[in-house]
């Protein structure tokens, strides 16, 4: 982590945000993301856009794409974002997807999911696995809620929304009319690095693989913005003593905390 972010340099946050220092320091420890200036965001508060916005980027990246969320499913809802990224393998960029094992398991459509997500031709894995069988075993209560997507090491998007139907196609939340409302944000600069940086550590642990083409040269900084830096917040699992850069980094969320350089 702290080799994928060597050239992106550390700032200091504001007067009056010694707490963001405090945060930012503890951060830097664990997890080797530095605050960052430069950066532009842009809050998306309408659940169906959000998805047609990152569906656009997909369709608009170059290199390659790096989803990874929680849950995520196949369903009426999320069918054009999965349009994108099977068109995005067609021209020929790589395309790699994560998602919690036990989360997406738990919602209708999961087999359907992976078995399309297997016909487009992306590279996916489970994250956390708990297969016993298959001598595969993580403790069900250590979960990785991360709904990060990144583009290119250009563009990124990040929120609390996971990649399914405001209902989470379940018959219960449809029959009393429930249905989720979250944010989600796009950001440009320097953070998309950090972004893109998370989801290599988790690509590698699940799977030893070190992706080196998807590491992003330098983003350059966002002209005429005021500065926004990512934070990512190492709350360990249950259990964890928080020792080490490892445990953090498998188990928390990717956030945004925003001010003035």
């Amino acid at each position: 982590m702290a080799a994928l972010n060597k050239d992106v340099g550390e700032v200091a946050p504001a007067p009056g945000l010694e707490w963001v220092a405090a945060v930012a320091r503890l951060n830097r420890n664990l997890g080797s993301l530095p605050l960052s200036t430069g950066n532009a965001a842009t809050l998306i508060e309408d659940y169906d856009d959000s998805l047609r916005q990152m569906a656009d980027a997909v369709d608009a990246a170059q290199r390659y794409v790096l989803c990874e969320f929680y849950i995520l499913s196949l369903d009426a809802t999320t069918r054009p974002f999965f349009a994108s990224l099977e068109a995005a393998v067609k021209r020929g960029l790589t395309v790699h997807v994560l998602f919690d094992h036990i989360g997406s398991r738990g919602v209708p459509g999961y087999r359907a999911t992976i078995a399309h997500l297997t016909s487009i031709g992306v590279e996916w894995r489970p994250m956390l696995p708990v297969m016993p069988l298959r001598g595969k075993y993580q403790r069900p209560d250590l979960r990785n809620h991360r709904k990060i997507l990144v583009l290119d090491g250009d563009v990124g998007f990040l929120g609390s929304q996971n990649l399914i139907d405001r209902t989470y196609n379940k018959p219960k939340n449809r029959r009393r009319g429930l249905k989720w409302q979250e944010l989600v944000t796009r950001v440009e600069g320097p953070v998309v690095r950090a972004m893109n940086a998370v989801f290599l550590t988790d690509w590698y642990s699940e799977t030893g693989e070190i992706l080196l083409d998807q590491a992003p040269a330098s983003p350059a900084s966002r002209p005429g913005t005021r500065g926004t830096w990512l934070v990512r917040s190492c709350r360990a699992g249950p259990a964890s003593t928080m020792t080490t850069t490892s445990s953090c980094s498998t188990r928390c969320s990717t956030r945004l905390v925003a001010g003035s350089a």
